[in-house]
């Protein structure tokens, strides 16, 4: 395996064309960081104002910890104000007006261009990031070529083995999206999936990227505290299909914003649309759900013929658009085949088994129409009750606790109602928004504690049901009031079961990412 490399530049070559630098102030830059307190001797130091600090709030900081350099963030009307290139001590200092913007072809160009040696695909929409992300690295691995993934999981090789190194956010801030991409490249990465977040577009965590495709999966109601209108939230994810790079684009038509998608998209980009209900480039003759996902889909002139673990409709359309990345990159009709080779992510629907028990399944879904799909899919498994345990996020989008609530009302026999990272927020508070979608005649239990809560429907569920433990997935943590507990709803099933570590089923696969 390759071994990372070390990264240098002078200022004058990372700011050409952004900033001028005087001669004399044009020193050596050994390493790049936003945050000042990661600063070593010799990085440059990415000043940028935060929610609640402004650009110039953490300068000495950085300088004092042996920055170099600093850019810090400007309007047009503070660099009127004489407030050219200086030294700092032993600092170089410059005011950038609309920094923002070129932190990502700072980071590109520091770290060698990473994403133009690379396939860099990148996936967005409401549900099935993650999936499809791993799809798509699984799918091209088994052709030969090596992969990677950046997201929810973290960021790593995908066909060796290795564990996967965290990371803060579905998409990372723009100077460790060009540091994960460069580390991927220098230890032989050829193809990199990268979730894409509709707060990372906003907030231009991507920018500098050379992206090579782009997936839609779908848009459903999800972060409208952020984006506030579901126009906005579209407006937001499509800004990922404007990039100047991409060769390709696979879309599911299906969905209604794909319109708006396509409206980004330059008209010298291939454009590839995946259908389950309409004519285009994949599509499906037919397909049924029993104990595999089977179909004939069109791919192209080429058909595959799908005999897929991974169940539910949600998987079938992650599905497509994998093939539909596939016939953007050419592969032959004897590799489109491998589609069934592709497993399942952790946390998306896991399931968790043991004789006489009923069937725990652990799955990452967080929107309404997430929970409404993974019900949906497991019902046709259950020889009992379907019974649910999820709640919603403290401080995000109230307006889906009450829609959480109806679909799990709708598709559940019996509802467990518990707490899902409450963050900041009063867990009961979060608890009667989602109870107000019940009748006082549902089947439905209120309890704050998760273990508990996981506990209950285990204790009330007998062989033949099936217990969905929804919201958390992969995480192992509880996040309360600004701190994260240990905690895993994967764990839980395994202990209420009797289970070990990794006798989990993996041969399903969830929505929501």
């Amino acid at each position: 395996m390759n071994k990372p490399r070390q990264y240098h530049s002078d200022l004058a070559s990372l700011l050409m064309g952004i900033e001028h630098v005087p001669s004399a102030l044009n020193t050596q830059i050994h390493g790049l960081v936003s945050d000042s307190r990661a600063v070593k001797q010799g990085d440059l130091f990415i000043a940028l104002a935060g929610q609640s600090s402004d650009a110039e709030a953490n300068v000495r900081d950085a300088i004092e910890r042996g920055a170099a350099a600093v850019l810090i963030d400007c309007d047009e009307k503070d660099k009127a104000k004489d407030l050219d290139a200086h030294e700092d001590g032993d600092a170089v200092e410059l005011y950038i007006p609309g920094l923002r913007r070129h932190v990502g072809e700072i980071a590109h160009r520091f770290f060698h261009k990473p994403s133009a040696e690379l396939e860099v695909i990148g996936v967005t929409g409401t549900n099935g990031k993650t999936s499809v992300v791993n799809y798509v690295a699984q799918f091209c691995a088994s052709v030969g070529l090596s992969t990677a993934v950046i997201g929810t999981l973290g960021y790593g090789m995908c066909a060796r083995g290795e564990k996967l190194i965290e990371t803060n956010h579905t998409t990372p801030d723009v100077v460790d999206v060009h540091r994960y991409l460069a580390h991927l490249r220098d230890v032989g990465a050829e193809l990199v999936a990268m979730e894409v977040s509709s707060h990372g577009l906003a907030q231009g965590r991507v920018e500098g990227v050379r992206f090579s495709g782009a997936v839609f999966t779908n848009l459903s109601r999800d972060h409208l505290d952020y984006h506030k209108t579901m126009d906005d939230y579209a407006d937001a994810k499509a800004q990922l299909f404007a990039c100047p790079s991409l060769r390709y684009v696979v879309v599911n038509v299906d969905d209604p914003y794909a319109s708006k998608i396509f409206q980004k998209v330059r008209p010298e980009t291939r454009k590839i649309r995946v259908s389950t209900k309409v004519d285009a480039e994949i599509s499906v003759q037919q397909v049924s759900y029993e104990k595999t996902t089977r179909a004939v889909i069109n791919v192209g002139v080429d058909s595959v013929e799908l005999n897929s673990p991974l169940l539910g409709q949600f998987n079938l359309y992650n599905l497509l658009c994998v093939l539909g990345v596939a016939l953007a990159r050419k592969n032959s009709a004897k590799e489109l085949g491998n589609i069934n080779l592709v497993r399942s992510v952790a946390g998306r629907l896991e399931t968790f088994s043991a004789p006489g028990e009923p069937l725990m399944v652990v799955d990452y879904a967080h929107t309404p129409d997430a929970l409404e799909n993974v019900l949906k899919t497991l019902s046709p498994l259950c020889n009992g009750r379907l019974i649910a345990v999820f709640g919603c996020g403290g401080d995000r989008d109230k307006g889906k606790r009450k829609e959480m609530g109806l679909v799990a009302r709708t598709y559940a026999a019996f509802s467990v109602i518990t707490s899902d990272n409450p963050r900041t927020e009063d867990p009961k508070l979060i608890l009667a928004d989602i109870e107000s979608a019940f009748d006082s005649s549902d089947a439905v239990a209120l309890i704050e504690d998760r273990g508990q809560a996981i506990r209950y429907a285990y204790e009330h569920g007998r062989a033949g049901d099936v217990i969905l433990v929804a919201g958390k997935g992969h995480e192992n943590y509880q996040e309360v009031n600004g701190q994260k507990y240990a905690f895993s709803d994967a764990d839980c099933c395994r202990a209420l079961l009797g289970i070990g570590q990794g006798s989990a089923h993996d041969t399903r696969e969830g929505e929501q990412s």
